[in-house]
């Protein structure tokens, strides 16, 4: 898999932009991948799997990065496929 189609979309759509990153920006598809995956963390679904744990672990660990909110595209987590 190549590393331009490792991200999801929105992101490598922030990397492609000539708009700033902003704490707005960068929050924005933060919130938007997490919603996203909300779904598997309800009662009434499966279990969860590791890799999107992970996934979403990392994702709301990135306000944390000594970059935030210019984070570096290598700090975003890549698709889970499974």
């Amino acid at each position: 898999m190549s590393t331009e189609h490792a991200y999801d979309t929105v992101v490598l759509d922030l990397y492609s932009s000539d708009l700033p990153m902003t704490n707005d920006r960068v929050m924005a598809v933060t919130k938007q991948l997490l919603e996203a995956t909300d779904w598997m963390g309800l009662s009434d679904t499966p279990t969860m799997s590791t890799a999107w744990a992970t996934y979403r672990a990392t994702l709301r660990n990135l306000e944390n990065s000594a970059n935030w909110p210019s984070v570096l595209l290598s700090e975003w987590p890549q698709k889970v496929v499974e």
